[in-house]
């Protein structure tokens, strides 16, 4: 084989691998190819260039994500700047629309969009990696916020280019390039029980299918025990499952478990009060399983559908809807571009509950 055929044929082994992966050393690489050991340091070095590897003298060779290292291309060098976008490698909607909307406003200002999905076992050091190739970065959008250690957020914050999280960050006042963006989630707990109690549900459960130890959940849940409280009730009348959402799981699959556990051991709840439209869905999925109706025999009120998806349940669902994809990346796009013009590092949208199908008034 010559250098470009290895190259094709180490390059068709790269895009099956997962970010992140690990390439083998040189060495076994030149032999299982058979070619000389120079040969693959340059297959390697073009791989590298190319932007599908990055190398680490003394480490090894790891995969970068694919077909977004472009800078070293004509047209990258014609850009204002890059932007980096960093997302969890596993589907959700809200996610998507973040990716999409903020390709769309990169393409509008002339900047490069780079995208890193990272995997359930990667670190952050794929990203500092990304950064260092970078000639003209100007920001980096983290659009889930997912487990921060507060070496890493350091790390963000000493890049010196500012850092837009969609969520939240403890202590966000330590730091001097973090921005947070994110969605009153008091508010929207205290919309979603209060609509439940108000329709003259008093038997009611809740379905928690998001991680329990992310700030947005405890805020989710301050807000509805706030809700209880007002309207003179018990939070320990609620009932509660004992499943809690695991790292990097299926959030409606989880709201599935989580329905089919509370109606069993709580047969009198007339209202299930969850999370987001995913796992409303997967409550939708267990009601019907234990032949119950929705919302003659159990309404189910829950936040940050989209539209489209809240439209087209059956029955369509009563939710807290909050600012889209678009007003999200356009304020993250205006704090990177103008962080100057920025009146505080944490912007807090308002969300509003649009009553639907899904919920009855007993």
């Amino acid at each position: 084989m010559n250098r470009h055929q290895v190259k094709q044929a180490l390059l068709d082994r790269i895009v099956a691998l997962e970010v992140g992966a690990k390439l083998p050393p040189e060495r076994m690489l030149a032999e299982e190819f058979g070619v000389c050991r120079s040969t693959m340091t340059r297959v390697l070095a073009d791989l590298a260039v190319e932007g599908y590897v990055s190398r680490k003298i003394g480490v090894g060779s790891f995969v970068l994500p694919r077909n977004q290292m472009m800078k070293s291309s004509p047209a990258s060098r014609r850009v204002r700047g890059e932007v980096i976008i960093v997302y969890p490698d596993f589907f959700s909607f809200d996610i998507w629309s973040k990716v999409h909307c903020a390709e769309i406003a990169a393409m509008r200002s002339n900047r490069l969009l780079l995208n890193l999905k990272m995997q359930p076992d990667s670190d952050y050091e794929l990203l500092f990696e990304l950064v260092r190739e970078c000639r003209k970065l100007e920001g980096i959008i983290l659009a889930s916020c997912t487990s921060f250690t507060p070496n890493v957020i350091r790390r963000l914050d000493e890049i010196g280019v500012p850092v837009v999280v969609a969520g939240e960050i403890e202590d966000i006042d330590s730091y001097r390039n973090i921005f947070c963006i994110r969605r009153n989630h008091v508010q929207s707990g205290f919309l979603k029980m209060d609509a439940v109690i108000a329709a003259g549900h008093r038997h009611i459960g809740i379905i928690p299918n998001e991680l329990p130890t992310t700030i947005a959940s405890r805020s989710c849940l301050r807000g509805m025990k706030d809700a209880v409280r007002r309207r003179k009730m018990r939070w320990s009348d609620i009932a509660k499952p004992v499943k809690i959402m695991e790292n990097w799981g299926s959030s409606m699959k989880c709201a599935y478990d989580q329905t089919l556990e509370v109606m069993r051991n709580h047969p009198e709840v007339t209202a299930l009060v969850v999370d987001t439209a995913s796992g409303a869905a997967g409550a939708l999925r267990a009601l019907a399983d234990l032949k119950l109706r929705c919302p003659e025999d159990v309404s189910i009120v829950t936040a940050f559908s989209d539209t489209v998806q809240a439209e087209f349940t059956c029955p369509r669902l009563t939710a807290v809807s909050g600012s889209t994809a678009e007003v999200m990346i356009d304020a993250a796009m205006k704090i990177i571009f103008t962080p100057g013009e920025v009146g505080s590092r944490v912007m807090l949208l308002d969300v509003e509950l649009i009553e639907r199908e899904s919920l009855r008034r007993l």
